[in-house]
């Protein structure tokens, strides 16, 4: 297919148009003569490319093994390196900048923002590339013709022509990725990643601003958002999904938009797409109702229902999402496939030309879920949202009615599980708690930091249940986050102590949790250091897990005990101190050892105080302490 020359000084290999096959995908660039980029890197050939390739009479390309080879082709056919350092704000481009990649990321004539030299210096950006001879008949011809039979295939079922993406090429960031829990999360990153979430908000509002008022779509930002959540789903999606389950409502298409992107391309990459797709996927998800930028806003906004002629103007977005799309530079034909296909359902329920089944692009198929569930979960003025359980819930009836693809339904399912991350959910006991973490292989029992009492008072320290470890402990009801009033970063990072459960492996036997081993040796009973684990927690484990049993508390001078009856305390002793008292004077401890012997216990209840009240007035005496030994007040 291929054969090496030397030209211009370089050393490249020659790919005759003539011998490529659809479905081939090479792992470098592809260059036209003049230099200008063909085929990304891992991009497929398809039936269209090459159709469209005979047709403006390209019969050879350029393969450069090396970067350096590329620079000495480009180099040598008339592009130029153009430093961030010599463009001007509010300066008006004659050619067109690109990256090295060859993705157009600044369109001639465009005028060039602060914003975006700021962008491309955070990303480490330092050059540019431009083309002097943008001009190339052949170039141009070959991008019209390109448009043109897309165009043509998504209006005649022939979707066929523009391949879904193999899942083939490098890893998908799902292979790697690790699961961050709330223990390894500092309280600081939590918040920090929330402020990224709303800044990324707003940078998507402004973005569809800029559409809607002079319908000039920002490129190089839109980009740069895809990547920025790529990396950060690589890194921590629990946190990423949690932040899209509650979304701010701040302003709907961006928020929707955002959002939708976030859950797509968690999709995507459980389904084993490459991350050089991922950024497809998520520059279609981001982009998905930027035809909606055409309507009039009160009519987005309108409350109540729609009239006809109404309905009839909404449903025409993607069309005209599509029709802004086709005259950018910068986006593929998978990105304009979403777009134009986000509302088609899987059994041909949708619009605009009710398409079925595999003549719905794979990316839209995706997209199509995460835009229904991100759709249901917030609220609109003619509807009020949903709770995300009951969201999913929704989806996978719809998907049993055949409105979406089973197979990709399964993956979002997996990724998020019935109880999606980051709703309110409250147990069988009676406390309060989040979904951090989807269940394994039960989806109705997932890893929950619980953060509120029986009594409905937060416990200052969360405490995380694996609920798939637990025989009697679950999910009694879904619980809207309004309805809690915390922050969304609530029960998501290293708050409290982390005590994952221990799967049983007899039905019958005793419910058991588990802290780490060094730190706790179950069985019945357990023991552990008052250096490593604060007496505290302890209290409220046996508390949630409602124990039956004696707690024997020792510091180098004292030994007391603790007596459980399901959980709450009825006794306690500490030489001459009793009960609340004894309680008290033992949370004091920081030295020493405590152990936990499970029976049943008979002694009569002398305790008057609940557990909740009385860990509260030890919090606050030992505030009152602290205040007293510094002499001040705060």
């Amino acid at each position: 297919m291929c054969c090496r020359e030397r030209r211009w000084g370089v050393n490249v290999q020659y790919v005759k148009v003539s011998n490529l096959i659809a479905g081939s995908r090479f792992y470098s660039p592809l260059f036209g003569l003049d230099g200008e980029v063909v085929l990304l890197a891992y991009e497929e050939v398809d039936p269209l490319t090459l159709k469209a390739l005979h047709g403006a009479g390209v019969d050879t390309l350029c393969l450069c093994e090396t970067p350096e080879e590329a620079r000495k082709l480009r180099a040598s056919t008339g592009h130029e390196y153009v430093s961030i350092e010599s463009l001007n704000p509010g300066e008006r481009l004659q050619s067109s900048l690109y990256s090295e990649e060859g993705r157009i990321l600044l369109t001639s004539g465009q005028r060039i923002q602060q914003g975006h030299l700021d962008l491309f210096k955070s990303r480490g950006v330092h050059t540019l590339l431009k083309h002097y001879s943008e001009d190339s008949i052949i170039v141009k011809r070959f991008r019209e013709l390109l448009r043109q039979f897309t165009i043509e295939a998504l209006m005649n079922d022939d979707i066929s022509q523009i391949l879904s993406p193999s899942r083939r090429g490098s890893p998908s960031i799902a292979t790697n990725w690790g699961t961050v829990k709330p223990n390894e999360r500092a309280p600081e990153s939590v918040v920090e990643a929330h402020h990224i979430h709303v800044e990324r908000l707003k940078t998507m509002a402004v973005t569809l601003q800029v559409i809607r008022q002079e319908g000039r779509v920002d490129v190089p930002v839109l980009h740069d958002l895809a990547r920025a959540i790529i990396e950060d789903i690589a890194s921590d999606r629990l946190l990423l999904l949690a932040l899209a389950c509650n979304a701010l409502h701040s302003d709907y298409l961006a928020d929707h938009s955002l959002c939708v992107a976030i859950f797509s391309i968690v999709i995507a990459a459980i389904a084993g797409y490459a991350p050089e797709n991922l950024l497809d996927v998520g520059l279609g998800a981001l982009v998905h109702d930027i035809g909606m930028t055409s309507l009039p806003e009160e009519l987005i906004h309108k409350p109540g229902p729609l009239t006809q002629l109404q309905r009839e103007s909404v449903k025409r977005h993607p069309e005209e999402g599509f029709k802004i799309l086709n005259d950018l530079t910068g986006m593929n034909r998978h990105v304009h496939s979403m777009v134009f296909q986000s509302h088609e359902r899987y059994e041909g329920q949708g619009y605009p030309l009710g398409r079925k089944s595999r003549l719905i692009h794979e990316y839209a198929r995706i997209l199509a879920i995460a835009d229904t569930f991100q759709a249901l979960i917030t609220p609109r003025p003619y509807h009020d949202k949903i709770l995300p359980v009951k969201a999913m819930e929704q989806l996978l009836s719809l998907t049993r009615e055949r409105f979406f693809d089973p197979v990709l339904m399964k993956v979002f399912f997996t990724a998020m599980g019935l109880f999606p991350v980051g709703s309110w959910v409250r147990l069988n006991t009676g406390f309060t708690a989040r979904v951090v973490q989807p269940g394994g292989g039960d989806y109705t029992r997932p890893l929950v930091s619980i953060i509120f009492d029986r009594e409905g008072k937060h416990l200052g320290r969360p405490i995380l249940l694996d609920l798939a470890s637990c025989n009697r402990t679950k999910i009694k009801e879904a619980v809207d986050d309004e309805e809690v009033g915390l922050d969304i970063a609530a029960g998501f990072h290293s708050n409290g102590p982390i005590l994952p459960g221990l799967k049983t492996e007899k039905e019958k036997e005793t419910e058991r949790w588990i802290v780490p081993d060094e730190l706790m040796n179950w069985s019945a009973s357990f023991q552990g250091s008052l250096a490593e684990i604060h007496l505290i927690d302890v209290i409220q484990l046996l508390d949630l897990a409602q124990k039956h049993g004696i707690l024997i508390v020792k510091d180098p001078e004292k030994e007391g005990r603790i007596y459980f009856d399901g959980g709450a305390m009825v006794r306690a002793e500490l030489g001459a101190d009793k009960d609340e008292e004894a309680v008290f004077q033992m949370l004091g401890f920081d030295k020493g050892n405590f152990s936990f012997v499970q029976k049943a216990v008979t002694v009569p209840r002398t305790v008057k105080m609940t557990n909740t009240s009385m860990l509260l007035e030890a919090l606050r005496r030992h505030d009152e302490s602290a205040r007293t030994n510094t002499g001040g007040n705060g």
